[in-house]
């Protein structure tokens, strides 16, 4: 699981320098939906953070749902806060970082959520 860690966060930021920016509470829209593009990646951010920890369950069971969980969370918040934000990021990328947080985020968690809850 470590190795696929270190994996994702290589495809992630090969060429990008660490950086930690974090304009979560910067003024702005809350999000940047309404666009196609914008509405595409926020899709495809909810795919795959609902789709890796199942093929995790699929494959190892309740470990396996919580390790690629924690794998994508940890993934997700490293990507976002400090490879994401490019060089000069101005007020328009506010928007898209907290669209990017919460459809990464959020689904994961409320998948892992209701793990906790359901009967086993």
């Amino acid at each position: 699981m470590r190795l696929l860690l270190v994996l994702l966060l290589c495809t992630s930021c090969w060429r990008a320098s660490p950086r930690f920016y974090a304009p979560m509470f910067d003024r702005g829209p809350l999000t940047n939906l309404g666009s196609d593009a914008a509405n595409t990646n926020a899709a495809s951010h909810v795919g795959w953070a609902l789709a890796l920890p199942l093929i995790g369950e699929r494959c190892a069971g309740r470990k396996g749902l919580w390790a690629v969980g924690g794998a994508w969370l940890t993934f997700s918040l490293v990507s976002e806060l400090w490879f994401h934000a490019p060089d000069g990021a101005g007020p328009s990328y506010v928007p898209e970082f907290r669209t990017d947080m919460i459809s990464r985020l959020l689904p994961t968690m409320g998948l892992l959520s209701w793990d906790l809850v359901r009967d086993h």
